[in-house]
């Protein structure tokens, strides 16, 4: 039993979190408008952002060099499409923007873009080494609006990452100079996708019924199957669903908010992502130590912002008495906590938690909407820390979206390695 039932101060919080069934409606209906005002050109807080891209057959073939450029992390890869629904990696490189040893630091304003591309084809050109290839295929994983199945523009950072003289270049040509420069004149980029693009690409190699493709992890975006263009068949136009602002914010939302580079933006991303999820739990702990409902810790860790990632709050969520969560305990310096105290730390996970499942069902509901011309249930492919490793989150999404659509209910699919194979499978088809 929880002996903080009746805690009015925790209850009030806990409630600023709660979104029924009939809140989770409005907001799908609200993100179907915003959705609609982004197809036709009006303003909205979502992009509708073509990737010129059907969704696979399953029956692309080729080997490709692809990148996945989302994170702080760069990775080459070696990648063969054998046609038929298979694929293998053959090699990989990875290496991180931000040295973390302080060698160096790519992420940060002082850099060019020259010296980020650069940094990029130096591992393309060790992956060429071993395995020659003609094409490559680019997942990229940042605010872009695409020309062509090939050709992108860079629309902002988002993450964090901050190289100088880049906003509004063609992401593209950065690269491809980056690699002439570095005397592989062979090589050529096949084709440039965002990371939720690459995930419904690498499921439809296997699922036909994919509609969305969305990413939950650091950060959160979804793209989706639309009959963007007359007369042709659907694409997969990218959303940056993580920017939808239609949102009820409660306090905490407002003061995370003030302390993030980009405070009137990525309101969907801020409620529902790996990088904010935690920051959250942290500004509610601070909240109730305020109040005198817990003591302060020992340790000035969760003094800073942003010091609390998805992991721990995955730790209180599932086992607030576990092995993994009283390691945390100790590092963050409230192993004095009471048991009765730790269940308040899990109920806050919990209303952190839900919340950031049942905005994400909500989102999925009104896309769906969008695309309702097949009786079948769709397919949802998904990928990202949040759906891998917070526990029970796919399935809640699931069960909300099951309430939400009851009809035909949506399947997700975990879509691991989604943007290495999807930015092969990218290159090898065709352009709508």
């Amino acid at each position: 039993m929880n002996l903080f039932k009746h805690n009015p101060i925790l209850n009030e919080i806990k409630e600023s979190f709660r979104l029924d069934l009939s809140a989770l409606q409005d907001i799908a209906e609200d993100f179907y408008e915003e959705l609609i005002l982004a197809v036709n050109g009006q303003p909205s807080s979502l992009q509708a952002l073509p990737s010129y891209l059907p969704t696979a057959s399953g029956k692309e073939q080729g080997n490709f060099i692809t990148i996945d450029f989302g994170g702080t992390n760069i990775r080459v890869s070696s990648v063969t499409l054998q046609g038929n629904g298979s694929w293998s990696v053959r090699a990989e490189v990875r290496k991180p923007l931000r040295d973390p040893n302080r060698e160096y630091d790519l992420t940060t304003t002082e850099t060019s873009g020259t010296e980020v591309f650069d940094f990029v084809a130096d591992l393309i050109a060790q992956v060429y080494n071993s395995f020659p290839s003609s094409q490559i295929g680019m997942t990229f994983s940042y605010p872009m609006v695409q020309h062509s199945k090939n050709e992108a523009r860079l629309l902002r950072w988002t993450k964090e990452l901050q190289p100088h003289d880049t906003i509004g270049e063609r992401i593209d040509l950065m690269l491809t100079e980056s690699i002439r420069r570095r005397g592989l004149a062979k090589l050529s980029l096949a084709a440039i996708i965002n990371d939720t693009t690459a995930c419904a690409l690498a499921a439809s190699y296997q699922h036909p019924a994919v509609k969305i493709g969305s990413i939950c992890g650091t950060g959160h975006n979804s793209c989706c199957l639309y009959p963007y263009f007359p007369e042709k068949p659907p694409v997969i136009i990218n959303l940056e669903s993580g920017n939808f602002n239609r949102l009820p914010l409660n306090g905490f939302d407002k003061r995370l908010h003030q302390h993030t580079l980009d405070p009137d933006q990525q309101h969907l991303e801020k409620m529902v992502a790996g990088k904010y999820l935690g920051e959250m739990w942290r500004l509610i702990l601070w909240e109730l130590i305020q109040k005198d409902q817990l003591p302060e810790p020992s340790h000035p860790l969760l003094q800073q912002p942003f010091a609390v990632s998805s992991e721990p709050l995955s730790y209180l969520y599932a086992d607030p008495w576990g092995n993994s969560a009283r390691q945390w305990y100790q590092q963050a310096g409230i192993d004095h906590y009471q048991p009765y105290q730790l269940l308040i730390l899990q109920d806050i996970s919990a209303a952190v938690i839900h919340r950031a499942i049942g905005l994400i069902a909500a989102s999925y509901a009104g896309i769906l909407k969008s695309n309702s011309s097949s009786d079948e249930p769709a397919v949802i492919a998904v990928d990202g820390s949040v759906f891998r490793f917070l526990p029970g989150f796919k399935q809640g999404v699931e069960q909300q979206l099951a309430n939400l659509h009851p009809d035909h209910p949506p399947r997700l699919l975990l879509t691991p390695e989604g943007s290495s194979i999807g930015a092969a499978v990218a290159a090898a088809l065709p352009s709508v």
